[in-house]
């Protein structure tokens, strides 16, 4: 698997479907879990061209808001947390590059698909 330092290209893979590496957010399942590495994605999307330099904080109540309005009622409605931490994950990854976060001081390294995994068939009896 690639880390895709070019935020254009990580878009693109994640929307292609493929997996990306990323850093687990929530760890309360896969839904949840989900719903923030969207929220991540899309936030992304929304800053792909913006030239941001490292220590450059957007007003934090205004970074990513159009990605949260345009994504809450899809995926039932985001907590404050789950805003809050994909938030932090994107302007990471906006000043930093994917490499620098996955391979930075993080322990809760994640692969991701935008398709929802579906679990195999239990065999009955």
């Amino acid at each position: 698997m690639t880390i895709h330092d070019d935020i254009r290209e990580s878009v693109e893979v994640w929307d292609k479907g493929g997996i990306v590496p990323t850093i687990e957010l929530g760890g309360l399942g896969p839904n949840y879990e989900m719903a923030c590495q969207i929220l991540v994605f899309e936030i992304l999307r929304d800053y792909r061209d913006v030239e941001m330099s490292p220590r450059v904080v957007p007003d934090g109540k205004e970074f990513g808001e159009a990605a949260v309005q345009r994504c809450n009622k899809g995926v039932g409605g985001f907590s404050g947390a789950q805003v809050g931490m994909a938030k932090q994950l994107a302007l990471y990854v906006l000043n930093n590059g994917w490499t620098a976060t996955i391979k930075g001081n993080f322990d809760r390294h994640i692969q991701m698909s935008r398709k929802m995994p579906v679990p195999p068939p239990i065999p009955k009896e």
